[in-house]
């Protein structure tokens, strides 16, 4: 939010991660970012499985 808010007002884009609170889904992690593997997204993903 803060970075959309920032855009918004100056212009300013941000670079890099920015943690949106969502958990994010790969199967190539990086380290120090929390995520879960594509298994674990389709799994638990909305609509009919």
């Amino acid at each position: 939010m803060e970075a959309g808010v920032a855009y918004a007002k100056s212009g300013k884009k941000v670079s890099g991660y920015q943690d949106t609170g969502v958990t994010l889904i790969t199967d190539k992690p990086m380290s120090g970012i929390n995520s879960k593997d594509t298994k674990f997204g389709l799994d638990n993903c909305w609509g009919n499985k």
